[in-house]
């Protein structure tokens, strides 16, 4: 079993304080209102994203942001190979598609790449790109390598 948690403590500490400068220019300036309506994105936005969570375990891979309204699942029977690969921080974080594959990624500059069935392929961002890799390959019976 694989769990990885990331925070994103960047994203946290920007949609704070982003939050509150909200709140204090337009108390004065407008009808509170006004307030509440600026600040619903950038909170939704903080329960969305703060958070990514990977887990490896009952014969799947999962993620999802947050409380989960954003996530997936793959089989581990439908894995054909993974691969580390370096994500250029031009990428930024979040999810999206890029190309022909989606992207999830919340911290550091690593990423695991898996294809599966169909040649599909996901990526997910994580410091820990050895173990989550080693752990996949691990449940599905195959040899450890580092690519």
């Amino acid at each position: 079993m694989f769990v990885d948690v990331q925070k994103g403590y960047p994203l946290i500490y920007l949609l704070t304080a982003t939050s509150f400068v909200t709140l204090v220019s337009t108390w004065f300036v407008s009808p509170p209102y006004v307030a509440t309506l600026l600040l619903l994105p950038q909170l939704a936005a903080l329960v969305c994203f703060c958070t990514l969570f990977i887990q490896v375990k009952e014969g799947c891979i999962t993620w999802q942001f947050g409380p989960g309204w954003i996530r997936g699942r793959v089989l581990l029977s439908e894995v054909v190979t993974t691969r580390i690969i370096l994500s250029p921080f031009a990428y930024g974080w979040g999810f999206r598609r890029i190309g022909s594959h989606w992207r999830f990624h919340r911290d550091g500059a690593l990423a695991l790449e898996i294809i599966y069935r169909g040649r599909r392929r996901l990526r997910l961002g994580t410091t820990r790109a050895h173990a989550l890799q080693h752990c996949i390959e691990c449940a599905r019976g195959l040899r450890h390598r580092d690519s």
